[in-house]
């Protein structure tokens, strides 16, 4: 079964987002980017049983096949051609590959009809990681496309990892690199690691849009080979910045609940369509 417009998807190309690069693809379900926890999809699966759910940001289906498994109603887009195929080689059969398609998250409209959701998820982060143009943010795009594909009364659940407010006096400071290990099928361990340097950059929504300019290099360990490196930026969003993303995208902002899925705390943040 699908939803999705099959002329409008002949021209996806998917996302020139870094997060996304074939390396990290061979890599993403070895990592600890991959590790599924049972109370995390425990609570994902409280939110969409019963309904038509869209994920935004399938990846390689760590949420999307217990969800498929508990006969959820669900689809998906996926920004990383690499991320797809893993996730297509795990469901079954053609009629479950065709709900999970190629598509940069910040391309809008969707080729999918309005009100055609009743819940939208976006996991682990994605939300940031996905806005691959930063100087449009004002726009608050991937909010209003989701406002349109949900139903009146639709739920969107988005994961974020910022759970207080960003100490601005980093900004325009050089930042110690954040290194991590993975482990590669064909080249063993891959070194990742991350230098940041933030910037402010006010758009219409926000005076202090805070942007974090991120370059990574993700080295071979046997012999010191640079595998990758590329550049990205990167919004970040106060817990407080949610709700007014919300608001002006035609939401009430239900709450936010923190937890602690991975290896730092995190924070849903839910919104109802009004």
């Amino acid at each position: 079964m699908t939803i999705w417009d099959e002329k409008k998807l002949e021209n996806s190309t998917g996302a020139d987002v870094a997060v996304f690069s074939k390396l990290m693809s061979e890599m993403y379900d070895q990592s600890w980017y991959g590790i599924l926890g049972n109370d995390e999809i425990e609570f994902f699966l409280s939110w969409v049983q019963g309904k038509r759910a869209l994920e935004i940001g399938s990846g390689t289906g760590r949420i999307t096949i217990p969800l498929l498994e508990q006969d959820i109603d669900i689809f998906g887009v996926e920004g990383a051609p690499g991320m797809l195929k893993k996730l297509h080689s795990k469901v079954n059969g053609d009629a479950d590959t065709l709900r999970f398609i190629l598509w940069n998250a910040m391309n809008t409209p969707y080729p999918a009809d309005d009100c055609t959701f009743e819940m939208v998820i976006i996991p682990f982060s994605t939300y940031g990681l996905v806005h691959n143009n930063v100087e449009n943010l004002g726009e608050n795009r991937l909010l209003g496309e989701i406002s349109r594909l949900l139903v009146p009364g639709g739920y969107l659940v988005i994961n974020d990892w910022r759970v207080g407010e960003f100490d601005r006096s980093l900004v325009n400071k050089e930042q110690e690199p954040w290194v991590h290990e993975h482990s590669h099928p064909e080249h063993g361990t891959i070194i990742e690691e991350q230098c940041s340097f933030f910037k402010l950059n006010p758009n219409r929504i926000l005076n202090q849009q805070i942007i974090r300019e991120r370059k990574t290099t993700l080295t071979r360990k046997n012999d010191s080979k640079i595998m990758e490196q590329f550049q990205e930026s990167i919004p970040i969003w106060d817990t407080l910045d949610f709700p007014l993303l919300g608001q002006d995208a035609g939401f009430e902002y239900v709450k936010c609940d923190h937890c602690h899925f991975h290896e730092s705390p995190s924070v849903h943040h839910i919104f109802k369509k009004k």
